[in-house]
């Protein structure tokens, strides 16, 4: 599955991000803070079952 970039994300959507070691991971968005280019969001890592932050920046995009 290759990552469609998109603006903005959801709870519930499928996502592919980098995590604070620099690793790519898939996880699914859990909650949404802010907006735009300055939202965060908790994004449940697929493969740990942990929860993980993650600034917008992070986010490469929905997975399909």
């Amino acid at each position: 599955m290759n990552p469609q970039p998109q603006q903005q994300y959801k709870q519930g959507d499928k996502v592919r991000y980098q995590n604070d070691q620099q690793q790519q991971c898939d996880g699914t968005v859990q909650a949404v803070q802010g907006s735009g280019q300055s939202a965060k969001y908790t994004i449940k890592n697929q493969s740990t079952n942990q929860n993980e932050e993650a600034q917008h920046s992070r986010v490469q995009g929905r997975l399909q």
